[in-house]
C-alpha cells in the first residue's frame, strides 16, 4: 500500500474516532444529550408526545426529582424518570440543578458518611426514594444534600443518576 494512502486512512480513522467520542448536542438547548437535569415546577406534566394536544401520562409533583434528558423537540425533552418511564416534558419544567434518587437501601437507609471512605463517621442515614442535591464527586463516593441539611458522602452505586458527575456550571 502507498504511504499517502496509509496515511490518508490513519487520518481518517482518528477523525472518525474523535466524532464518535463527541457527545451529541440536543438541537434546542446545545447541550449534551442524554443528560441529567431535574424537576424543577412543583406540577409538572409527562405527556406521550412533544406537544400540549398529546395525552397526560404521569402528572409529577415531585420538585427536584432527578430526570435523564434523552431526547429534545424545540421546547420539549424526552426523559427517563426513576421508575424507568419515558414522557415528553416542557423544557420550563425542568432545571439544570443535579439530583440523585436513593435506591433500595439496607435498613436503618443508606448510611451519609461524613468523608468518602467506608469507615468515615455517619452523619445520618437516607431511605429509598429521598432526592438529594448532588453536591461533589470523588472516585464511586457523591457528596449529596439532602433536603433536611444533612450532607455527606455516599457510593454511587447506591443513588440513581449517581453515575454521571457533570454539575452545571
Amino acid at each position: 500500500m502507498p504511504r499517502s494512502l496509509c496515511v490518508l486512512l490513519c487520518v481518517l480513522a482518528l477523525s472518525s474516532a474523535a466524532t464518535a467520542a463527541a457527545p451529541r448536542m440536543g438541537s434546542s438547548s446545545r447541550l449534551p444529550v442524554p443528560r441529567y437535569e431535574s424537576i424543577a415546577a412543583a406540577e409538572a406534566f409527562g405527556r406521550r408526545g412533544p406537544g400540549k394536544d398529546h395525552r397526560i401520562d404521569w402528572v409529577y409533583h415531585a420538585r427536584g426529582l432527578p430526570v435523564r434528558v434523552l431526547e429534545e423537540a424545540d421546547e420539549w425533552r424526552r426523559i427517563r424518570d426513576p421508575s424507568g418511564d419515558e414522557v415528553w416534558i416542557h423544557a420550563s419544567k425542568l432545571s439544570p440543578n443535579r439530583t440523585v434518587f436513593v435506591k433500595a437501601a439496607e435498613a436503618p437507609g443508606l448510611t451519609l458518611r461524613s468523608a468518602p471512605r467506608p469507615e468515615a463517621q455517619v452523619v445520618a442515614y437516607m431511605q429509598p426514594g429521598v432526592v438529594a442535591t448532588l453536591n461533589e464527586c470523588l472516585g464511586g463516593w457523591r457528596k449529596v444534600t439532602a433536603n433536611d441539611g444533612s450532607t455527606g458522602w455516599v457510593p454511587a452505586e447506591a443513588l440513581w443518576a449517581g453515575e454521571d458527575c457533570t454539575l452545571p456550571h
